[in-house]
Formats: structure tokens, sequence, C-alpha cells
């Protein structure tokens, strides 16, 4: 049976470790918005070069699993900043936390699928406006941020609660990486208790609570968005 006396107090010991599983998502997020961006915006200008290499990253991003990714960059990363830095800066490169390395896994990973949103959104404002806005004589940049981007994120808002959920679980495996978030936590308490099936029903919880709150983050966003659509 569950000892829910024991699990109260592991999830008393693991729960100063969300912070951590926080900030990851947050860094994580804030890249992966600006890859996808930068991608989605390449695309839809068709920008020579770069429209090739956001369609070849969005490919890989979505068919390669998240935890080959993040092996990848972990292990990868480091030796090509070893190329790039030279022997001389081998202590510098040593010194880079894992928790860097899973930022820029998850960042690379989620970035290809809200590239695909972005894309999709800003096909859903119309035309009109666009044409519009080149009639009256205003630049690219300045269509792009007053009247592309308001509208198009409200459209994206619903499909990126759901990609921001994915991206919330997906920071548990930064765990295999030796990053000590909330799930890490949970596997350093099991191993020193064998309380496995407490510890994770409590971290299960933990997560549950905050995809609650996430998603209730993002409704509220949308409504006060909504003006965009009347």
């Amino acid at each position: 049976m569950l000892n829910f006396d024991q699990m109260e107090k592991m999830t008393l010991q693991i729960l100063p470790y969300l912070p951590a599983t926080l900030e990851l998502l947050l860094l994580s997020l804030l890249l992966a918005i600006v890859l996808g961006l930068g991608a989605a915006l390449s695309r839809i200008y068709r920008i020579p070069v770069l429209q090739r290499v956001s369609q070849a990253y969005i490919l890989l991003g979505r068919a390669v699993p998240t935890l080959i990714i993040l092996y990848v960059v972990f292990y990868g990363l480091p030796m090509i900043l070893l190329m790039i830095r030279g022997q001389a800066d081998l202590t510098l490169i040593a010194e880079i936390p894992p928790f860097a390395y899973a930022v820029v896994g998850l960042g690379l990973h989620s970035g290809a699928y809200l590239a695909e949103i972005f894309y999709s959104a800003f096909y859903s404002v119309p035309k009109g406006q666009i044409e519009t806005s080149q009639v009256i004589g205003l630049s690219t940049y300045r269509t792009v941020k007053n009247i592309i981007l308001p509208q198009a994120l409200t459209f994206a808002l619903p499909m990126m609660a759901n990609e921001v959920l994915n991206l919330l679980k997906g920071t548990s495996i930064a765990a295999l990486i030796t990053v000590v978030e909330l799930f890490g936590a949970a596997n350093i308490q099991a191993a020193l208790t064998n309380l496995y099936l407490e510890i994770y029903i409590s971290a299960a919880l933990i997560y549950w609570a905050l995809s609650i709150a996430i998603e209730r983050g993002f409704r509220f966003a949308e409504r006060r968005a909504g003006f965009y659509l009347r």
C-alpha cells in the first residue's frame, strides 16, 4: 500500500527543485520561440538559403526524438566548441553546465514545432490586411510587427499551449544528462529511500498541478488577446 505520510514528506523534499524545472522550461521556450519565428519568417518571405535551412531544421527537429537531440547537443556541442576555440579554451568549455546543454537541446526540438505553428498562424491572418498595409506604404518590418504578429500569435496560442505542455514534460529527460530538476531530484530521492512509487506519484502530482496552471494561463491570454479576432 502507498505510504501517504512518506508521499507528503517526499513532496516537500523535491518541491524545492521546481524552480529549476520552471527556469529550464522558460529558457527553452524563449529559445524555441526565437528559432520558431525565425524559421517561419524565412519560409514565408522565402529568404534565400535560410528557407532551405529552415525546412531542413523543421524536418529534423520534428522527426528526431527529443532525447537523441539532447544527447547530440550534450556530447556534440563541446566537440564543436573545441574545434572552434581550440585546446586553449578547454577548461572554459568543460565549465559549461549541463543545464545550458539542456536548454539548447529542448529549445531546438520545441522550436521546430513552434515554427510550424507560427507558419500556419501567419497564413491565418487575412491577406487583405497585409495588402492594405503595402498600399499605405508600411515597411515589411512594421507590417510584421504591427499587423501580422499580434493576430498570428492570437491564432497560435491554443497550439502553443499544447507545445508548452509537451516542453514541460520534456524537461524531465534533462535528468539523463545530470541536470537536477524536479524529476532528477525525484530519482535521487527514490534511489536513497527505495520509495519509488510514492516519490514518482508525488512528482506526477506536481507536474499535473503545474500543467493545470499553464493551461489556465494560456486560456486567460487567449481571452485577453481575443479582440484581434473580432
